[in-house]
């Protein structure tokens, strides 16, 4: 006796072929957007060029030789994961994944803000001395565009007090610590500097290791975010320690260059 299967061919192939058709039809789409899809992009070139002897003893002749080029682009920020906004999380950035694996909201659920680029080249050619010159200025972002390249997870901005606050708690241990360690931590939370010329040889880091060079650094710390008076209140240290952080976490960091111009000669023999 013949076993005959209840499901057909064309029953296991319907989610690929058209059943009034019979033709295929395009294979399923991720439900979820990946880390770098872009759901829109519009992009294009121009070029415009003006020949030699370009409208000859007119006011527009200066134009012969000139040429120009330009790109665009703009297209949608790419997808990523939000963090829960918690002390965990401070310093998750887009892409880079959530703490303990929890997220907030949908996977890839949030996307950077639109991607928007325009560039232009512009030429123009002469003699000088029978050597062929083109002078040239080429302008990166011309409209000086912003674009965020990547964000705090966990506030889906550049910012992010929670992760200041860590940077600066961790600092502060750092102070207190050195300073125990050589007798300079004071009642209010300051540091009591030595003075300048011979007050360091004998400072020492958390360890009691000879760290002279600590010394200077918090001397001209104190001087630059404080009074100079040789004590590095609570507050200076604060002031140097959200310095530092913005330094290397500044609002900058997370975004793409401004415009940028530059101008050359090219020089053909």
């Amino acid at each position: 006796m013949l076993f005959r299967s209840p499901f057909s061919l064309f029953d296991l192939g319907r989610a690929t072929v058209d059943q009034l058709s019979g033709q295929g039809l395009p294979p399923p789409q991720a439900i979820l957007p990946t880390d770098q899809s872009r759901p829109h992009t519009l992009a294009g070139s121009f070029a415009l060029t003006f020949p030699n002897d370009w409208k000859a003893g007119t006011g527009v002749a200066w134009l012969e030789n000139v040429g120009m080029f330009t790109t665009f682009r703009f297209a949608s920020g790419t997808a990523f994961t939000r963090c829960p906004d918690n002390a965990d999380n401070a310093f998750a950035f887009s892409g880079s994944g959530c703490a303990n694996g929890q997220i907030a909201g949908d996977l890839n659920g949030a996307r950077l803000p639109m991607l928007k680029e325009f560039d232009m080249r512009v030429t123009k050619g002469f003699g000088l001395g029978g050597v062929d010159v083109t002078a040239y200025v080429d302008v990166r972002n011309l409209f000086n565009f912003t674009n965020t390249l990547f964000v705090y997870s966990s506030t889906n901005d550049v910012r992010n007090a929670e992760a200041v606050e860590q940077q600066w708690l961790s600092d502060f241990r750092g102070f207190e610590g050195e300073a125990l360690a050589n007798g300079a931590w004071t009642a209010d939370e300051a540091i009591a500097l030595p003075p300048a010329n011979g007050g360091c040889h004998d400072w020492v880091d958390q360890a009691t290791l000879p760290a002279s060079p600590s010394c200077f650094y918090l001397i001209r710390a104190e001087q630059r975010y404080g009074d100079g008076d040789r004590v590095f209140s609570s507050a200076e240290q604060r002031a140097a320690s959200e310095a530092q952080f913005f330094s290397g976490l500044g609002v900058d960091v997370f975004r793409g260059p401004g415009r940028d111009l530059r101008l050359g000669l090219e020089l053909n023999f």
